[in-house]
């Protein structure tokens, strides 16, 4: 996954889709031939610290690649162009404190605060204040606190520094991932229900006091690949278990 605003460049056109993922875009206009030959640029636009919700666009930067551009690509010419596109897309789908219901579909990607979402095989980055109902193999990707998400189907979340006060509820065949690069503090609630699963990679980087839910027929997965650098990291993970029913919680390497 790339930035906010990404686009494929050739000799004689632009490509962007609605998502931000360079090789999707590649894949989607057939533009592999020119990428094995090393005709096409790839160029993106980044905000700030990372804050896709700066609404100070002079301060965003362009970036593109390789870094030995060819010939016939004209940065000036490109920057006005992914401006241009920076500002629609921003309308489109950056969403901050809005009142309304978003719906999202159809492999489109946004980025939400303080929002209500229901998901429909798209894609979402939350960051925080928001309630999101995701369905049919969406993705979420999760950050920020006060987030309330239902996960639902074959959908997948993902956690990215999330703060105090989540809650993420799954059922049917949904997947959570908490990521290594998660900082899990207290009052965040898992609740896994009927063939969900949970995939810790947070390690000991969790805080006061998770629930994580087991129910049902859901498994929990616990990744320990520092299992012989840190004493008792299992046994500490554990304890943020709560497991019901038939469900499993295992640990893999």
């Amino acid at each position: 996954m790339c930035h906010l605003i990404s686009a494929v460049i050739t000799k004689s056109s632009m490509y962007s889709l609605t998502c931000d993922s360079h090789s999707e875009i590649i894949r989607h206009y057939d533009l592999r031939y020119q990428e094995q030959r090393g005709d096409l640029v790839n160029v993106e636009y980044r905000p700030p610290d990372g804050n896709i919700f700066s609404t100070n666009l002079s301060n965003w930067i362009f970036y593109a690649t390789p870094q030995l551009l060819p010939e016939w690509f004209s940065k000036a010419y490109y920057i006005e162009q992914m401006e241009s596109l920076l500002l629609k897309r921003r309308k489109d789908f950056v969403h901050d404190s809005l009142t309304s219901l978003i719906l999202i579909e159809d492999g489109e990607t946004h980025h939400v605060r303080d929002s209500m979402v229901i998901l429909h095989k798209g894609f979402v980055h939350v960051y925080g204040h928001s309630s999101v109902l995701a369905t049919e193999e969406s993705a979420v990707e999760v950050s920020g606190s006060g987030n309330y998400i239902i996960a639902q189907d074959n959908t997948k979340v993902i956690t990215r520094k999330i703060g105090q006060n989540n809650v993420i509820c799954l059922k049917g065949a949904a997947r959570l991932s908490l990521s290594d690069k998660s900082v899990l503090y207290s009052n965040i609630i898992v609740v896994a229900e009927g063939i969900s699963t949970v995939e810790d990679w947070s390690y000991d980087e969790m805080g006061d006091d998770p629930k994580i839910f087991l129910r049902e027929q859901t498994t929990g997965k616990i990744f320990n690949k520092v299992r012989n650098k840190v004493h008792n990291q299992v046994d500490n993970i554990t304890k943020n278990y709560i497991v019901e029913g038939q469900a499993s919680l295992i640990t893999q390497n």
